[in-house]
């Protein structure tokens, strides 16, 4: 009898997590902050690692069920060619028009008012245009060229300027 009750606890402890886990999964928000109480699973006002893990991964398995049910977009409106990996900014290459691997301040000049007419076109609302960075913002060294180093170092630099905020 004794040993049954040293052996419950080890049985019954994990079964029970196993059943709260699951039942809060169910309440797991796909989007968006999780609560401090989803992650105390065992509600013993700490995170553990195991805790933490485990609701990290419930949440990933709820967003790949629901894959594809989630945001999307108006219907008809497509997304902008040029955009790098759902980001607003687009990648190197569409500045780079002639694919040399440099961005000239012309061929900047013209990309960029190629890229207004397309979003135009496409119905995007133009935001922020007097925020758009200039080609000498970009150009951090001054050559009149801009190399991928300088226009990836730029976008990093803003990503942290915009989380600073």
């Amino acid at each position: 009898m004794k040993k049954l009750f040293k052996v419950m606890p080890l049985i019954l402890v994990p079964f029970l997590s196993v059943i709260s886990l699951s039942s809060l999964s169910a309440d797991l928000p796909v989007h968006g902050p999780i609560t401090f109480a989803i992650y105390d699973s065992n509600g013993d006002g700490f995170i553990s690692e195991q805790e933490f893990n485990q609701v990290r991964s419930d949440r990933m398995a709820v967003k790949k069920a629901g894959k594809g049910q989630g945001y999307r977009m108006e219907p008809g409106r497509k997304k902008a060619e040029g955009k790098s990996k759902g980001r607003k900014m687009a990648s190197f290459t569409k500045f780079d028009l002639n694919g040399d691997g440099v961005i000239l301040k012309q061929e900047f000049s013209d990309a960029r008012a190629a890229r207004k007419k397309a979003g135009v076109k496409q119905g995007y609302p133009m935001r922020n245009l007097a925020n758009a960075p200039s080609f000498e913002d970009i150009d951090s060294d001054g050559n009149g060229k801009i190399l991928s180093e300088e226009f990836a170092q730029y976008h990093v630099n803003q990503r942290q300027k915009m989380m600073k905020k």
